[in-house]
């Protein structure tokens, strides 16, 4: 779902079960992420490239939080790769970052 007052790109990564998401992850979009992680295979490892992604707010830390969830106990879990600064910040406050997979391959 892409919002001109809230615009988010949903882009298939490089490799099988792999997101790159850009823009801003709000009410108005995290609709758009919820599907996309729904219709990724549950047996294999899903990243999510947050490097892009501007803002996040309560919805779309549900979202990813969901998402989580939804493959715990699975051979596919949800791994949130390069979270840019906005997201890390929302993830720190929230302390979720003790919660999700967050993997950082950049300095």
């Amino acid at each position: 779902m892409n919002n001109e007052t809230s615009p988010l790109v949903i882009a298939e990564g490089p490799d099988p079960g792999a997101l790159r998401i850009s823009g801003d992850l709000d009410s108005y979009t995290c609709g758009a992420l919820a599907e996309s992680i729904g219709r990724e295979q549950i047996d294999q490892q899903l990243t999510i490239d947050l490097s892009e992604v501007r803002f996040i707010d309560s919805s779309g830390l549900r979202v990813l939080v969901a998402g989580h969830e939804a493959r715990s106990g699975t051979d596919g879990p949800l791994v949130l790769v390069n979270p840019s600064r906005a997201v890390l910040r929302m993830l720190d406050i929230t302390a979720l970052t003790d919660l999700l997979n967050i993997m950082h391959t950049r300095p």
